[in-house]
This record gives C-alpha cells, sequence and structure tokens, in this order.
C-alpha cells in the first residue's frame, strides 16, 4: 500500500524517520515519541519527569530489541 506524499510541514519529520528508521523498532519508537509529547501538549495526559524518563527507558529498549 503507498501512502500520499507528506505535506511540506511533514517533511522533517518523515526525513527522521527515514533517517533513524532503517529499523522497524527504532521508527515505531520515534513515532510513539512524538504521539506523546502531541498527547501532552494537547492536554489528553500528563507525564511527570520520572514517567518521561520511563518512557524514554523503554523505547530505547524496544530500539535495542529488549524489549
Amino acid at each position: 500500500m503507498r501512502l500520499a506524499p507528506a505535506p511540506p510541514s511533514a517533511a522533517w519529520p518523515a526525513r527522521r524517520a527515514r533517517a533513524r528508521g532503517r529499523s522497524r523498532r527504532a521508527r515505531l519508537a520515534l513515532f510513539a515519541t512524538e504521539g506523546a509529547f502531541m498527547l501532552d501538549a494537547l492536554g489528553f495526559f500528563r507525564l511527570n519527569e520520572d514517567e518521561w524518563r520511563r518512557l524514554a527507558a523503554d523505547l530505547r529498549a524496544l530500539i535495542d530489541g529488549k524489549l
């Protein structure tokens, strides 16, 4: 399935996903991080410092194949 080209405003995340996303796990971690920031910015949920650290550790473990 081919997706429509990303609009110019989405160019940076798309380049970032390709650069870091040589593996599916890295791409998933990138999008999970972006989603967490977006949900926090929109006020749907707030993470405290400890929760952000645990999320970052989980995403690193995902990228390293340990999760």
